[in-house]
């Protein structure tokens, strides 16, 4: 009986930390492991990057193709990131819809715009049909990225907010694509 509790606990330990679609971490786990990777970055003097991802027009494989389309989708985007997604303390997680975060540990923008260069190829052979695209018959995805050593005067979400900003840059600037901003940028 003892350990049918414990592996009862063990289940919903997990579930309440990870996206049942995509079987990555959800947000809220997103928000605690980047609130102590930023105070472990603060002791170290590391840097820590963001890239957030988001699925070029996505919202049209619902409206054309059924929500079942856009489910298994997600699923096979989610297994693109979690294979390669692999450095220990690096961090991937569903954010939102059809965005994701993944924080890069003890990296700065070049290294987490390699890393995410490498992601952006990774879909492309992965080659999830997206008949109705503007951009491509595949699945494509705009990625926003910044890097910043933390410290007590910024914030974590500083570190989200920056990355979302260089995503909507990605986006007006043709999708498909990384852009980066700068911590130090106004």
């Amino acid at each position: 009986m003892n350990d049918q509790l414990i592996h009862a606990n063990n289940e919903l330990h997990w579930l309440s930390r990870t996206d049942s679609l995509t079987k990555l971490f959800n947000r809220r786990t997103l928000e605690e492991t980047l609130e102590n990777e930023w105070l472990r970055a603060i002791r170290t003097g590391h840097s820590l990057a963001a890239i957030m991802l988001d699925l070029d027009f996505f919202k049209s494989i619902n409206d054309v193709s059924g929500h079942a389309s856009g489910d298994e989708c997600l699923r096979r985007v989610g297994s693109v990131l979690k294979e390669t997604v692999q450095r220990s303390g690096d961090f991937v997680a569903r954010y939102g819809g059809e965005e994701f975060v993944i924080l890069v540990i003890d990296a700065n923008i070049e290294h987490a715009c390699t890393f995410a260069e490498r992601i952006r190829t990774r879909l492309a052979e992965e080659a999830i049909p997206h008949p109705s695209s503007e951009l491509a018959p595949v699945v494509t995805a705009s990625m926003g990225i910044t890097a910043m050593v933390p410290s007590n005067d910024r914030s974590p979400q500083e570190l989200l907010d920056l990355a979302d900003r260089a995503l909507y840059l990605a986006k007006a600037r043709g999708r498909n694509r990384i852009e980066t901003v700068s911590p130090d940028k106004p």
